[in-house]
C-alpha cells in the first residue's frame, strides 16, 4: 500500500549507501549559456538531454526568471530557473526527453517550486516513457499536491521541492519529493516495465495574472550507479535464496565464512518500516539457515538488514 510519510531518512540512507561509483550522465541548469537569449522550443542546454519542446496556448508562455520574484524560496532551485505561466484557459506543456532511457540504478532529480494553487485549472508534471505518462504529480484548486494514486503533500509553503526518481528494478521505480514546508516529505514506489525517458511540465487555466501561480523548475540531473538495490542478492558473507520468494514460505539465508554468534535479521519495506525481525544463532563458518517469512507480507521489494559481530549488511529481497 502506498502511504504518506513525514520522513524517509532510512530509505534515503539505504540508497545513499548503495550508490557506489556514481556518474552524472545528464545535467542542465537555466543559467546555461544556451538560455541567455531566452528559453523556448528547440533550446538545448546542458548535456544528456534532447531539445526542449514547448507547446503554448494563448496567454501562456515560458521564461527564465527568479522564483523569489513570485514569493518562492530559491534554495536548491537557484535564482535563475525555468518558469511557465498560463493566465487563460489554454495549457502550456514544456517537455524534455532523455538521450538515453533510465537503466536500473539510474536516478533522475530536479527541483520545482510553486506558491499559490492552480485556481481554476491544474499544474504539475508527468514522468514519461515516450508518449505514455507513467507517473503524475498535480496541483489543482487547493493547496494539496497529488500523485497518480493519492495525496502526496498537504501543506502550503514556498520551499522548492526536490524530486527524485530512481529505477530500482526492471519494473519498479522509487519516487520521493520534499515538501513546500520544512519537515514534510513524500515517498512511494510505482510499477512500470516501461523505461522512463522524459518529463513534461504543464500549466493551464490559472484564471489569474498573479505571478505567484507560476511554477518554476531547475537543476536537472541523471546519475548512473554501478550498484543498485536490484543487484543486492548477495553481499560479502551472505546470500539469500530463492529470490524472489513467496510470502509465508521459508527463505534460505546462507552464512559464508562468518564468525559465530547471534545475528539479527530486520526486514524493512520500501517505506522504511520494519515488518519482521528474526534472531538466529550461527555456529560459525559456512551454513544455511531457514527464515520463515510472515504470510502478511505484501508483494514487493524489501531490504533484509543483517546485524552481527559489530557489522551490518543489507540484502535486497523480492516477495511475490
Amino acid at each position: 500500500m502506498r502511504k504518506f510519510y513525514k520522513t524517509f531518512f532510512f530509505l534515503f540512507f539505504i540508497f545513499f549507501t548503495f550508490q557506489l561509483s556514481a556518474q552524472t550522465i545528464a545535467s542542465d541548469n537555466a543559467s546555461d549559456g544556451a538560455y541567455a537569449g531566452g528559453w523556448n522550443s528547440g533550446k538545448n542546454g546542458g548535456v544528456g538531454f534532447n531539445p526542449w519542446e514547448i507547446n503554448a496556448g494563448a496567454n501562456s508562455g515560458a521564461f527564465i526568471g527568479n522564483p523569489a520574484n513570485d514569493g518562492m524560496g530559491t534554495s536548491g532551485i537557484g535564482t535563475t530557473a525555468f518558469g511557465i505561466y498560463a493566465t487563460g484557459v489554454p495549457y502550456l506543456n514544456a517537455t524534455r526527453s532523455f538521450k538515453s532511457p533510465m537503466n536500473v540504478g539510474d536516478e533522475f532529480s530536479f527541483f520545482w517550486s510553486m506558491n499559490l494553487n492552480a485556481n481554476g485549472g491544474s499544474k504539475g508534471f508527468d514522468i514519461k516513457s515516450g508518449s505514455t505518462t507513467v507517473y503524475n504529480i498535480n496541483n489543482g484548486f487547493n493547496d494539496q499536491i497529488s500523485s497518480s494514486a493519492e495525496t502526496a503533500l498537504r501543506e502550503n509553503g514556498i520551499l522548492p521541492m526536490l524530486v527524485k526518481i530512481k529505477r530500482i528494478a526492471n519494473d519498479l521505480y522509487f519516487f520521493s519529493m520534499t515538501g513546500r514546508l520544512e519537515g514534510e516529505n513524500y515517498s512511494t514506489t510505482f510499477n512500470t516495465a516501461l523505461p522512463v525517458d522524459g518529463i513534461s511540465f504543464y500549466i493551464g487555466f490559472q484564471n489569474s495574472n498573479d505571478g505567484k501561480r507560476n511554477i518554476y523548475f531547475n537543476n536537472f540531473k541523471i546519475v548512473s550507479t554501478t550498484s543498485s538495490v536490484s543487484d543486492l542478492k548477495y553481499v560479502k558473507g551472505f546470500a539469500v535464496y530463492p529470490n524472489p520468494v513467496s510470502n509465508g514460505s521459508s527463505l534460505q539465508l546462507e552464512f559464508i565464512n562468518r564468525a559465530p554468534g547471534k545475528y539479527m535479521i530486520n526486514l524493512f519495506n520500501m517505506a522504511g518500516l520494519r515488518v519482521q525481525q528474526v534472531i538466529l544463532g550461527h555456529a560459525g563458518g559456512t551454513a544455511v539457515q531457514p527464515v520463515q517469512l510472515s504470510s502478511s507480507l505484501e508483494p514487493g521489494i524489501y531490504i533484509a538488514e543483517i546485524i552481527g559481530n559489530g557489522k551490518k549488511e543489507n540484502l535486497k529481497l523480492m516477495v511475490k
